[in-house]
């Protein structure tokens, strides 16, 4: 068994996992993410799976999520 979470993967791409401010100029190139507000630079591919994992992180802490056996 596990547990199954649906995450809305909108704007992953271009929030920063770090201060979690939005914007599309925050992605530089396809592989390169340099945060306009912060300055956090990363690979733009890790920072969406950090918001992705987050965002399913706090569906499992509040209940949201689906029970699969």
């Amino acid at each position: 068994g596990g547990y199954l979470d649906f995450v809305d993967p909108k704007n992953s791409s271009r929030e920063c996992a770090r201060c979690h401010a939005i914007a599309i100029e925050n992605r530089e190139s396809q592989s390169l993410f340099c945060c306009k507000t912060c300055g956090y630079e990363t690979n733009a591919d890790y920072n969406a799976s950090i918001n992705i994992f987050t965002r399913g992180h706090w569906g499992c802490a509040s209940g949201d999520v689906e029970l699969i056996e």
